[in-house]
């Protein structure tokens, strides 16, 4: 099969690699219609996780089913689905309390499991292929509806859901102020879910005005723009020095991070990655909630703590649980109240996968989200 192989940093390449088997009873193989590239994935593009030469990266997909191991029951050959980004086996502890994203079976790492990821991460092939193994399939996969399209189903493969849990970890209720630190795809999905949770008023910040219209058109958002103005004075002037109630954080650490942003975390300085988390801590109210979707790892230097206990803030943070959100996500496409394909901003052809790399790299301003068929 054709797949997407990382080669070396910043060196992507459409190369032919084997064609995944059924390794355990529990595996369907997947041919691939469509997929997309997350801001997770970028991580490795730029060297910062280690990552396996000729491993393929990618998490969101839709496809075809096209073989099933002998204890699958849940979907069959022909079956149209999409894949939980994040592997789950859907009966260890965790993931019969609904924490799917922190599967015990799936990767004994202690950590959650994804499709293509580093080692520490389950160390699964990805999803920017002909074809993908998908182990736990009962769990991961998701038989689709006719009336969701494969556009629509990419989106639900990660960043709806992840927005979704952004909104839902916030406890966001009817009548609250939320401010969205981010208006990338998982930002403005986090903006929508605030908006249909009943937000009377939702802060989005970013640094890019398309970002930020985007947000304005589909999730009625008010937006900041941090180049141009100080965000938590902006929402402080709003809300009579109050804050809002829920702050929600969808940035982590930059992909693009190299030597110098390492240099200013360690001093300190104003462009560490934690700038965004003390934006969100400062501009939320007593008692108010803090929630982080954004990926970060490691230390982040200069956090805020004395701020949330002062002030009684709750902080939560972690991985999305994504096969939790699957059956609410595709209701509300089915019922038309959202149709998610607003934030796919550019289409590439799996063969082109090098080009669609450089531009969700380089061109924020114009690319939020790319569909790359396959």
């Amino acid at each position: 099969m054709k797949a997407a192989l990382f080669k070396n940093k910043g060196d992507i390449e459409f190369q032919d690699t084997a064609k995944p088997k059924i390794q355990d009873p529990l595996d369907a193989i997947v041919k691939i219609k469509a997929t997309s590239i997350c801001g997770t994935d970028m991580h490795m593009y730029h060297g910062l996780v280690p990552f396996e030469k000729n491993h393929i990266l990618g998490h969101e997909f839709v496809g075809i089913v096209e073989e099933v191991g002998n204890h699958i029951s849940r979907v069959k050959p022909g079956d149209r689905v999409v894949g939980t980004s994040t592997i789950a086996c859907g009966w260890c502890f965790y993931c019969k309390m609904g924490y799917y994203g922190q599967c015990d079976n799936a990767n004994s790492n202690k950590s959650s499991a994804y499709f293509g990821s580093p080692a520490k991460a389950g160390g699964y092939q990805g999803v920017q292929a002909e074809y993908v193994r998908v182990p736990y399939a009962d769990t991961v996969l998701y038989k689709l509806p006719d009336e969701i399209t494969d556009e629509q189903a990419v989106i639900m493969s990660d960043i709806f859901p992840t927005g979704y849990f952004a909104a839902d970890m916030a406890e966001i209720k009817p009548g609250e102020s939320v401010a969205i630190y981010g208006a990338g795809p998982v930002g403005q999905m986090a903006a929508f879910s605030a908006k249909i949770m009943g937000a009377s008023r939702i802060f989005i910040i970013d640094e890019f005005n398309s970002r930020l219209k985007m947000a304005q058109e589909h999730a009625n958002a008010i937006p900041i723009n941090f180049s141009k103005k100080d965000p938590v004075k902006e929402i402080m002037k709003a809300t009579n020095n109050d804050g809002v109630d829920k702050a929600i954080e969808a940035v982590g650490v930059e992909a693009h991070t190299g030597l110098i942003e390492n240099i200013e975390e360690t001093l300190n300085l104003e462009q560490s990655p934690a700038k965004t988390l003390r934006w969100a801590i400062e501009s939320v109210r007593k008692c108010g909630v803090v929630s982080v979707v954004g990926v970060f790892s490691g230390n982040v230097n200069n956090f805020p703590i004395g701020t949330l206990m002062e002030r009684n803030i709750t902080f939560r943070a972690g991985v999305c649980h994504h096969r939790k959100y699957m059956e609410t996500i595709a209701n509300l496409i089915k019922s038309g109240q959202v149709d998610p394909t607003y934030v796919l901003t550019h289409r590439y052809k799996l063969k082109d996968i090098d080009e669609a790399y450089e531009m969700f790299d380089k061109e924020k301003n114009k690319c939020v989200k790319e569909l790359i068929e396959v």
